[in-house]
Order: C-alpha cells, then sequence, then structure tokens
C-alpha cells in the first residue's frame, strides 16, 4: 500500500527547524518504524541535536532496535502496543499468526523500557469480542513496570481487516472506563481511556 512520501533527511529536517518555534518534541509513528532501524536511529539523532524529545510508537517486535536507541539516549518515550494477554492463545488469535516469538520479543522490550529512564506507555485496543475484562486484568499484570497505561476505544472503519469487525460498534466508554478500573485495581497507578466521544482521560 502506497501511504508515505519517501524525503530525504534534510527535507526532514528543515521542516522540524522551522517548527522548532512551536514544538519541542517528535513522535515518531508507523507502520512499524522499528522494520527501518537506520532510518529511525537517523530520525532521532537528529532530533536529538535539535535538542528535541524524542517519542516512538512500536509494538514491541524489534527490541534490539529499540534497546540501540536506549543505548544511545535517543529515545525518551516509548509508547507500546500489547495487543492481548501474553500467553500464545490469545496473542495468536489477535495477531492471526502463531505468537511465541513475538511474545518473547514484546516481553524483552517491556523488559528494557521499564528498566531504563525512559517514559513507557502501553496501549490497548480494545476489540468487541477479544478484549474484555479477563484479558485487560491479565495484561494489567504483565505491565507493571509501565508509567501509564491506556485502552483505545475500537472504531470500525474500511481499513480494519476482518469484514466482520468493519460492521462492528466502536466500544462503549464506559465499558472502557470498567476496562480501566480492573486494571487500576491490578496494581496500575496511572490508566487512560482514549475516546472518540471524550478525548483522552485519565480513570481514578
Amino acid at each position: 500500500m502506497n501511504s508515505g512520501v519517501e524525503v530525504e533527511l534534510s527535507v526532514v529536517e528543515e521542516r522540524l527547524r522551522k517548527a522548532l518555534l512551536l514544538v519541542d518534541a517528535l513522535h515518531i509513528t508507523g507502520g512499524e518504524c522499528t522494520l527501518q532501524p537506520k532510518g529511525l536511529e537517523a530520525l532521532c539523532s537528529l532530533a536529538k541535536r535539535l535538542s528535541m524529545d524524542v517519542a516512538v510508537n512500536t509494538n514491541g517486535s524489534r527490541p534490539e532496535v529499540v534497546e540501540a536507541l536506549i543505548e544511545r539516549r535517543l529515545v525518551d518515550y516509548v509508547a507500546m502496543d500489547v495487543k492481548a494477554p501474553l500467553e500464545p492463545a490469545a496473542y495468536s488469535k489477535l495477531i492471526g499468526v502463531d505468537a511465541r516469538a513475538v511474545i518473547d520479543k514484546v516481553k524483552r522490550t517491556l523488559e528494557l523500557c521499564s528498566s531504563r529512564n525512559v517514559t513507557l506507555e502501553v496501549r490497548t485496543t480494545v476489540v468487541p469480542g477479544l478484549i474484555g475484562e479477563d484479558e485487560v486484568a491479565a495484561i494489567a499484570r504483565s505491565v507493571e513496570g509501565c508509567n501509564l497505561y491506556v485502552l483505545n476505544q475500537f472504531v470500525p472503519s474500511e481499513t480494519v481487516l476482518s469484514p466482520e469487525l468493519r460492521k462492528a460498534p466502536a466500544t462503549p466508554r464506559d465499558f472502557l472506563v470498567k476496562l480501566a478500573r480492573i486494571a487500576i485495581g491490578e496494581g496500575l497507578r496511572e490508566v487512560y481511556i482514549r475516546t472518540r466521544e471524550r478525548g483522552f482521560e485519565r480513570i481514578d
């Protein structure tokens, strides 16, 4: 899918310099940006030369790339998708392939981020019929080292791969609140929900 435009790093630098009066951080998203480690490192290095904070989104599948960024002090904030409880059957069901190797990598990335001087945000999209109370409780127990946990509302769209889920309703906000309180009950201190209706909310 041709969803982007390739540009030279110098073009990015020019745009970042113009933005410096208004922004002080660069947040790199994807696709999965760790699949392009050289480009990612170059972009993070550029941002650091401009005295910007750097955040990276990842699914945790390339811990060696995240570790290299941390070791070189090129990243300040990691936002990581944890799609399901970190056990093979549940994760495989959600991603559609055998998840055993993926889970090991996700766990390694979690350990790296929670033990180093980076802020770790963990996110879970609450997909109808796949993520419920038991799943969120299990995820919460496995990500206890994160700084904040975010439950994202599932919103159907044409880009969703599953034909059934394209027709599914958006996750109700009150259900997200209930799940957030379950995560808090498992020991997570800072839990948020993100919805179309109200945006980003901390749940107590």
